[in-house]
């Protein structure tokens, strides 16, 4: 890989989204959910004078979206403002685009966020993951909420053990019912308090405050959530839940056999999500389970176009 390139990928959390592929070089950056489409970003400087202003300093460099880029259809311009130097945006560009097109067929890239920031529970120990980052100096500026298990709009989480036991998934004033008692659970768990800690290449967890020893990676909750609750339907409702994510917790690096086998298994009940997700996963134990539901998300989508346009 030629030096000026970085290629990396960051997880998306709280809640868990799947992950965003990164290509960066000196001056832009491309960003992409789904390995396809990427977002180009160009540095420039923000464009806060205005005639007559009395800042005699220089500007803030910050980065701008330019476009969306596909390997097939090319540059997608967004309206640029047009006191920024286009020209020199524009080159930039161009120099991105060359660079994805070298390094496409590495995609999924490695994944780099290895500071972690953890919710704790009641003896401090990890709980649920709330947030990661590539760059120790960003942890200040990453200020995560309380844990959730879906977004505020997402209403698709139905965890059958919920079900079984008299709690509807939309109650009629709350669609995400079991989304929120899922959360109600990890809430009263946890201590309240979260830290950051630096995970090394054997899993290790050393907190980035310095106060206490580094931790093994088994105290670490592989798929970012505490399984080993104390009582069964909790861990049935946690194990609902992350069969639900699984077609985004595929996208994870270094899981183990067996938790990527569990979790390819439960994403095939989501053909669509998993198809779309498919090209970030960094690994595929069943191939041809994988394969056969992939086949079944591309038949869903054929009869929904054709019923769409008769």
């Amino acid at each position: 890989m030629h030096a000026a390139t970085h290629c990396y990928t960051v997880r998306l959390l709280n809640p868990v989204l799947g992950v965003v592929q990164v290509l960066a070089i000196e001056g832009a950056r491309a960003l992409s959910q789904d390995g396809r489409w990427w977002e180009i970003q160009v540095l420039a400087e923000r464009p806060d004078h205005t005639w007559g202003s009395l800042n005699p300093g220089g500007g803030i460099r910050q980065f701008f979206r330019f476009g969306n880029w596909h390997p097939r259809q090319g540059l997608r311009r967004v309206p640029a403002n047009p006191v920024l130097d286009i020209g020199a945006m524009q080159a930039a560009s161009s120099r991105l685009v060359t660079a994805l097109q070298d390094h496409l067929e590495e995609v999924p890239f490695p994944q780099e966020d290895r500071y972690e920031c953890w919710l704790l529970d009641r003896r401090e120990r990890p709980l649920a993951l709330l947030a990661s980052t590539t760059d120790s100096a960003l942890m200040s500026d990453i200020r995560p909420g309380h844990w959730q298990a879906a977004p505020l709009g997402e209403s698709g989480f139905v965890s059958p053990t919920l079900d079984a036991r008299g709690i509807p998934a939309n109650d009629g004033h709350n669609p995400r019912r079991h989304a929120h008692e899922l959360e109600s659970l990890v809430r009263k768990a946890s201590a309240g308090s979260r830290r950051w800690f630096v995970r090394d290449e054997q899993g290790q967890g050393q907190p980035c405050d310095q106060a206490g020893s580094s931790i093994g990676p088994d105290a670490f909750p592989p798929l970012g959530l505490y399984e080993q609750w104390p009582e069964a339907w909790q861990q049935s409702v946690v194990r609902d839940y992350l069969d639900w994510c699984a077609p985004c917790l595929l996208t994870w690096d270094g899981l183990s056999r067996a938790d990527r086998s569990r979790l390819e298994a439960a994403a095939c009940h989501d053909a669509l999500a998993l198809d779309a997700m498919y090209p970030l996963y960094p690994m595929v134990i069943n191939q041809s389970l994988l394969d056969s539901a992939r086949v079944q998300a591309r038949l869903r989508r054929s009869n929904a176009d054709m019923t769409a346009n008769p």
